[in-house]
């Protein structure tokens, strides 16, 4: 399905768990800034531009601060489907 730009506010960050809800991954983000808070907010601002509902399984272990990965991910049940 196409995917519509979500506003950012709108967008999940969920640091060590998985969404609650039934999901699907759609890839994987990477951020590279001066801290990992920023590189989180770059990667939030990616998943809203693609239109997804979030990211999770943030990974922000490197030896070098600022350098974190994360999966996105939409909601594939019955109620976020219906409102795209």
């Amino acid at each position: 399905r196409a995917l519509h730009t979500t506003d950012v506010k709108e967008v999940e960050v969920l640091l060590d768990r998985a969404p609650s809800r039934p999901f699907r991954v759609v890839g994987e983000l990477s951020g590279r800034t001066i801290d990992n808070s920023r590189s989180i907010d770059a990667m939030k601002d990616r998943a809203a531009g693609a239109g997804l509902d979030g990211i999770y399984w943030i990974d922000c272990s490197s030896q070098r601060a600022g350098r974190c990965t994360a999966k996105g991910y939409v909601y594939t049940d019955a109620t976020t489907v219906a409102a795209r």
